[in-house]
């Protein structure tokens, strides 16, 4: 699987490269944790193999295992898990929090780039500033499709519900 930076996203974040702090989980802070359980003698794998990888974007990219032929699926979000699948992610999620907590016990505070946010206030601004204009230019870009006509009246009328529940007027 790769992930791929969508370059406007990126310069909303441009204080902050989010593709930085995940490649730093993958490459240092998960491999800490799962060390820690190996050590203990219990092996725990908390991702998919990640491949660091050199690329022209000035972003980056993510790229890891495909899991699907080892078996793995995402789940039907509208059914959710069964108990099995529940106990196993509560499992591992206590894993987790048990791993991070005694990593900072023992070697220390996490590196920034694991735990400084990315909200600062000219991010909070750009964000509603995007969440004013990108329904906007959703709908400009919708009639650019053939057959968009047939789902174009009820776009609109869903906006209209939803602007009128939310006392908003941006559309």
């Amino acid at each position: 699987m790769i992930k791929l930076p969508i370059e406007s996203i990126q310069k909303l974040f441009a204080s902050h490269n989010i593709f930085d702090t995940e490649r730093s989980m993958y490459i240092d802070v998960i491999p800490e944790l799962e060390q820690m359980y190996s050590e203990a003698g219990v092996e725990v794998k908390f991702s998919p193999q990640y491949y660091d990888i050199e690329t022209p974007s000035e972003f980056g990219v993510i790229l890891m295992e495909d899991l699907r032929p080892r078996g793995f699926k995402n789940a039907n979000r509208f059914e959710g898990f069964d108990m099995e699948h529940t106990k196993s992610t509560l499992k591992k999620l206590a894993q987790w929090h048990a791993a991070t907590a005694v990593r900072f016990e023992t070697i220390g505070k996490y590196p920034d780039i694991v735990t400084v946010g990315i909200y600062s206030e000219e991010l909070i601004v750009a964000l509603e500033n995007l969440d004013k204009t990108a329904p906007n230019a959703f709908y400009e870009s919708v009639p650019l499709y053939e057959g968009s006509e047939l789902y174009m009246e009820s776009l609109v009328n869903t906006t209209r519900v939803k602007t009128q529940l939310m006392g908003t007027s941006t559309y």
